[in-house]
């Protein structure tokens, strides 16, 4: 690893052959401070400027380089969101800019003629993990094995990685979810964790990118009691759809069940506190990751604007009440929240890094999705839903981190 030398960038301001040194010059001369220079640039800007000279090029895709990027990276917010929903052909495309995510007109998946001819009907986006998405058949063909096709894709790098479908006699039932799990700064392999239902257990599969193969890793859960659905938190008791991975480990909740954490490295559950629940159940409006920590928000059947914003202990001892929301403000703007139609559904969470660490959530409402600044009880208006009464729910976000990463 390369480190800035004070020492170093201070020999910069010293006379050469009588003459200064440019500003440039002081930085292109010194790989140190050039590298720090580097790190702060957004990885699409350092993917297109590879080709200034060589001595960038090396710096850039060096893997020491890429590691120490993608942990500045993923250890703020997500740098942008897809958004597919029925409402849409294709994932809008949502990019993180100056504490607030605005719609880019180019969505980078938009381009991918190999995406398209292979997904004719549409793309199906499956999970996403640190800068990497999974896009795989999609649900109506989920029933036979030889309609399986899956594909691991870094938009920010353009690089894919197809992957082998399971072999016939290894799994039975149909694909109930896949989600994928992926630590840059730890290996760059990823795994995908394949979950096949067939009425009488979940089965768990495993596929390594290191191997390219699928292996079944002998762990079920009996199915024969829970309801499954595919993805809203309200329609499902195990939302396997919606794993949040972290720490090496994949987690589901439930609104009735014990919460689940899946090692992927020792391959077995582990323990995992639950919030309490009530004999309605609980009500899950949001489950993610933010700053290196798991969130969940719940509130109460009867309060339907007032949220609890729960955060995991480190030590995952428990769970705690970070912060109690209260977003009645909604309503006065958006008054058909609350009307026969209505609904509100929380896509998104983050903290605006100031000093009193204002909270903003992304909401979908009936026509619009909008950012709210819950300190400033402030809305913003992203972009408009066509038709009108369409609206996206918390299963249809995927966050993305840009990352430099190839396979």
């Amino acid at each position: 690893m390369v480190s800035c030398s004070w020492q170093k960038m201070a020999k910069c301001h010293r006379h050469v052959n009588g003459g200064l040194i440019s500003p440039a010059e002081k930085v292109l001369g010194n790989e140190d401070l050039l590298y720090e220079i580097l790190l702060l640039v957004a990885s699409k800007s350092l993917l297109r400027h590879q080709c200034v000279s060589r001595q960038w090029g090396s710096l850039i895709s060096d893997p020491c380089f890429v590691r120490l990027h993608t942990q500045k990276v993923t250890s703020v917010a997500s740098s942008a969101i897809f958004l597919v929903g029925e409402c849409t052909k294709s994932p809008i495309y949502l990019s993180k800019m100056e504490n607030e995510y605005q719609i880019v007109e180019t969505n980078p998946l938009d381009m991918e003629e190999k995406l398209l001819n292979r997904a004719k009907s549409g793309l199906f986006i499956r999970h996403s993990c640190n800068g990497l998405i999974c896009i795989a058949c999609p649900v109506d063909k989920l029933y036979s094995i030889e309609s399986f096709w899956c594909q691991v894709y870094n938009p920010c790098s353009r690089c894919f990685a197809s992957n082998p479908r399971p072999c016939s006699n290894q799994v039975s039932g149909y694909l109930a979810a896949m989600n994928l799990a992926f630590n840059p700064l730890e290996s760059d392999h990823f795994k995908i964790i394949g979950i096949w239902e067939d009425m009488i257990k979940f089965s768990f599969f495993i596929y390594s990118s290191k191997t390219n193969s699928w292996k079944d890793t002998g762990v079920s859960l009996d199915a024969r009691y829970y309801t499954y659905n595919f993805g809203d938190y309200g329609e499902s008791q195990y939302f396997f759809r919606n794993g949040v991975f972290l720490n090496g480990n994949l987690h589901w909740v439930s609104n009735t069940k014990s919460f689940l954490c899946f090692d992927t490295i020792g391959v077995r559950f582990e323990p995992m506190p639950c919030t309490p629940v009530s004999s309605d159940g609980r009500n899950i409006r949001y489950f993610g990751a933010y700053g290196g920590r798991l969130h969940l928000i719940e509130n109460k059947h009867n309060q339907a604007m007032i949220f609890n914003v729960m955060e995991m202990r480190n030590d995952y001892s428990e769970w705690y009440v970070k912060s109690k929301v209260d977003i009645n403000f909604v309503t006065k703007i958006y008054p058909r929240v609350m009307g026969e139609y209505g609904y509100l559904n929380i896509l998104s969470l983050m903290w605006v890094k100031d000093e009193q660490q204002k909270m903003k959530l992304m909401l979908s409402v009936p026509g619009k999705i909008i950012s709210c600044d819950v300190d400033e009880e402030t809305v913003t208006e992203l972009f408009d839903v066509q038709p009108e009464r369409s609206y996206y729910k918390s299963y249809h976000v995927y966050d993305h981190f840009e990352s430099l990463f190839k396979f």
